[in-house]
């Protein structure tokens, strides 16, 4: 710990940054856990991981040659923000001067090189901030050929670079350098204090691109993302080295995001629609919503604005997610069309997806992060559909503790009822003083074959756990009090079947449902470890048919 620096407490930092709560909160883990565990190079990581699982059982492996946390932040909290507080605290309590900033793509290194930089900027990340007697120095792209590190005027370094810059293996900062005496690549990973610190860290879990960042040999990583996930196959599996996450769901309840609107009908008959017919009244809907949110905004700031209190006007946008790359070309070409809206929106639609390459990408990727600017002209975005796993990372913040019951010779399963078309689920999950919501949800884009899929997914407004413990005996009770409940949900598959028969050209209802949950006996939250994905299957009984 240093001494010259006695006022930068955490707390003084987020005061004068004005964090947010969820940055305050991140920043008091990261202060937690570094003054818990000795941090050098070299260091037992197995007794560092030890450490940091008993404060946060979350985090179970760093993943990584280096002690590696990741603080899963939704989008638009302020993940930049906290980049700045992160370096203020270490630099003023644990005097490391030299951090290694990450960026994914061209488009948000260009960002976070302004961000860090500018002072004159509304977004610098260290507005408020006075322990730096310099301004942190920041080296991008090709300054280190240019002149000895050393000779660069602050005594704190920021390395900002893209993650193509570094993983090739002819890359410019693995060749020796004159000013360094060896290459840009050694110096970086032969100093004692670099603090690696990788935004969009999901980006950076391939093979290659998390080797280049193994061989820097960082003192620390710091990982953000909202994206807490790494592909493997056709599975998405959770990062193991969250200590903090923070979802949308949280972001949206505390007020620091938009709250997203879908748009809805209550007296349309879907079978009187094909599919091309369904997507332009869908489309018109969501268009006319748009219009109407935009007038009104456009409206209070005129009306509410003054000399003294000038209002911005609140740009409205509209996302249409599509459910392939296909469907959204197809959606594009219809929207930049004269049959909508006349042509109105040609040039204010974007296109954003994972098979977008190069210099498409970089351009959408900047047009979407500056989205809100009214000087931005888009107002339609479009992207391709989340499967059922991104999804469900997003959408569930609470398990339920099983699908069915079987207790004193009674079982009780999910079943149809009625009809083909009613299935009833049985249900237990611990119930709080807040409400539950319990969703059916099929993804068309899933290859679903003669077995209809569908997962449930449970959303609670109450993050923490039941304050009882997991008592079976319980569950026949449902009454409104903490603790456990059995539960009947009944769900009408109407429009689910029609959509299902369309996708699968099936011309029968499936003869199986399957239901995908995920289920933990002991706890509310996803993020335990004991939380498991279970199928419970559901087939038309003789005796229904």
């Amino acid at each position: 710990m240093r001494s010259d620096f006695p006022l930068y407490t955490t707390d003084y930092i987020s005061g004068v940054m004005s964090l947010r709560k969820p940055q305050k909160e991140s920043l008091k883990i990261l202060e937690e856990i570094v003054n818990s565990v000795q941090l050098r190079k070299g260091m037992n990581l197995n007794a560092a991981l030890g450490a940091v699982h008993a404060m946060y059982p979350i985090c179970s492996d760093f993943e990584r040659e280096f002690l590696s946390l990741t603080f899963a932040l939704a989008t638009g909290v302020g993940k930049t923000r906290l980049m700045g507080a992160f370096i203020a605290y270490l630099y003023t309590q644990h005097n490391i001067r030299n951090f290694f900033v990450v960026a994914p793509n061209t488009t948000i290194y260009e960002k976070l090189k302004k961000d860090l930089s500018d002072n004159n900027s509304p977004k610098y990340v260290f507005k408020g901030l006075g322990c730096f007697s310099a301004l942190p120095q920041i080296i991008t792209d090709d300054d280190y050929r240019e002149k000895p590190i050393s000779l660069f005027e602050s005594d704190i370094h920021i390395f900002v670079y893209n993650i193509d810059k570094f993983n090739k293996e002819d890359a410019n900062m693995k060749k020796v350098n004159e000013w360094i005496g060896d290459s840009f690549y050694q110096y970086l990973s032969s100093l004692p204090d670099l603090v690696l610190i990788m935004d969009e860290s999901h980006h950076y879990r391939a093979e290659k691109g998390a080797q280049a960042l193994n061989e820097l040999h960082p003192l620390l990583g710091l990982e953000l993302t909202a994206t807490p996930l790494v592909t493997k196959g056709a599975k998405q599996v959770p990062f193991k080295n969250v200590v903090y996450e923070y979802p949308l769901s949280k972001a949206i309840e505390d007020g620091y995001t938009r709250t997203p609107f879908a748009v809805t009908r209550s007296d349309i008959d879907f079978y009187n629609f094909g599919d091309e017919a369904l997507d332009k009244l869908m489309l018109t809907d969501g268009i006319t919503c748009h219009e109407n949110a935009k007038r009104k905004l456009e409206l209070y700031a005129a009306n509410n604005s003054t000399p003294d209190r000038p209002i911005r006007t609140v740009k409205s946008f509209m996302l249409v997610v599509c459910k392939d790359t296909a469907h959204a070309a197809w959606v594009e070409d219809y929207i930049r069309s004269d049959e909508f809206r006349d042509g109105a929106y040609r040039n204010k639609t974007i296109v954003v997806h994972s098979k977008q390459k190069g210099a498409e990408s970089e351009a959408n990727t900047r047009l979407l992060l500056d989205v809100e600017s009214p000087d931005n002209p888009v107002e339609i975005v479009e992207e391709k559909g989340v499967s059922a796993n991104d999804s469900l990372a997003h959408s569930n913040n609470a398990a339920i503790i099983s699908v069915g019951y079987d207790a004193s010779g009674m079982k009780y399963e999910p079943q149809f009822f009625y009809d083909d078309y009613t299935i009833v689920v049985p249900m237990n999950y611990y119930i709080n003083n807040k409400k539950h919501f319990l969703s059916l949800m099929y993804y068309p884009n899933e290859d679903n074959g003669p077995e209809l899929t569908l997962y449930l997914a449970h959303n609670s407004n109450k993050d923490s756990e039941s304050a009882n413990s997991t008592s079976w005996n319980l569950t026949a009770n449902t009454g409104g009090y903490y603790g456990l409940g059995l539960f009947y949900k009944a769900y009408d598959l109407r429009s689910v079947i029609s959509r299902y028969k369309r996708e699968t050209g099936f011309f029968e209802n499936p003869p199986v449902v399957k239901i995908v949950a995920n289920v933990n006996q002991y706890s509310m939250k996803l993020d335990d470890s004991q939380t498991e994905e279970k199928t419970y299957t559901v087939t038309k009984k003789e005796a229904d048919k």
